[in-house]
């Protein structure tokens, strides 16, 4: 889709069912399978009708760590319309199954469409905190991945914000909400919050992670709730590699310490970190 083309639409839609290509990667099997569902923003929209996919290349990059032969159930925080979980599941047939965490109504609707093909994805109409009950959600009318329980997420930008339900994230939730067959496989875990990541991240026992082969976590520096910095440091540490994606630059293995130290800063510079058992092929240096 040409650039005048997605602008005319920013202006004159809010949201589009976008018909894909035989060879796109989040194509998949299904009634619907060829059709996407999504909002009309500024970010997320120009990319998926231009591209088709989703940042297929650094996905697939981190699913060759993975041993073959082992099923793997994806636990996806901050779901938003579903672009990481459906790639994931159509293009990756290690990743058997997903419990997908959205509270955004309109989000949600999306997020319903474009999972409805894909019956071993389970999405809970609900935020993860360290808390249960309602919270204040923030969203942000510009970038429809930009939707906090973060108030620092919009900060002076265009937003509304509406009262969701939120559960506490802890062992005993996803124990409550894993299907019996979903219970024996290893886990891959991928949070995109806003600024809880470290939050969420710290409040699941180490027998969790035990589970865990793969994770990808956002790690944006702004203002956010206090979290336990030693113990994220443990969790960080149990995993052999850990690489750091800065926006617009090339991957890189970092330490426990330059994670934890990135982390706590405030000048709203964003990282993509990835933590793995197997090394990452990453591209020799020129």
């Amino acid at each position: 889709m040409r650039k005048w083309q997605i602008r005319q639409l920013q202006e004159l839609a809010s949201e589009i069912v976008l018909k894909l290509p035989e060879w796109s990667p989040l194509r998949c099997a299904g009634e619907g399978g060829g059709e996407f569902s999504l909002g009309v923003d500024r970010s997320i929209f120009p990319h998926v009708v231009r591209h088709f996919e989703w940042q297929l290349a650094d996905q697939a990059a981190a699913m060759t760590t993975l041993p073959a032969g082992r099923e793997y159930h994806l636990i996806d925080i901050g779901a938003n319309i579903g672009l990481f979980t459906r790639q994931a599941m159509a293009r990756f047939p290690l990743v058997r199954s997903a419990s997908c965490f959205e509270p955004a109504p309109d989000n949600l609707r999306h997020l319903r469409r474009n999972l409805a093909p894909l019956p071993a994805a389970d999405i809970h109409a609900f935020g993860l905190h360290a808390e249960e009950g309602t919270l204040t959600f923030h969203i942000d009318h510009g970038n429809a991945g930009n939707c906090s329980f973060n108030p620092a997420a919009v900060a002076g930008r265009p937003h509304s914000v509406v009262e969701v339900p939120i559960r506490r994230l802890d062992d005993v939730l996803f124990d409550e909400l894993l299907r019996p067959e979903q219970k024996s496989r290893r886990l891959i875990w991928k949070s995109d919050t806003q600024g809880l990541d470290e939050l969420l991240m710290t409040q699941m026992s180490d027998d969790f992670w035990s589970r865990v082969d793969l994770v990808f976590f956002e790690g944006w520096r702004v203002e956010k709730p206090d979290w336990d910095r030693d113990r994220l440091a443990a969790i960080i540490g149990a995993f052999p590699h850990a690489y750091q994606k800065p926006r617009g630059g090339m991957v890189a293995e970092v330490g426990t310490a330059e994670i934890i130290d990135y982390l706590g800063a405030t000048d709203r510079r964003w990282s993509d970190f990835l933590l793995t058992r197997a090394p990452l092929a990453l591209p020799e240096a020129a």
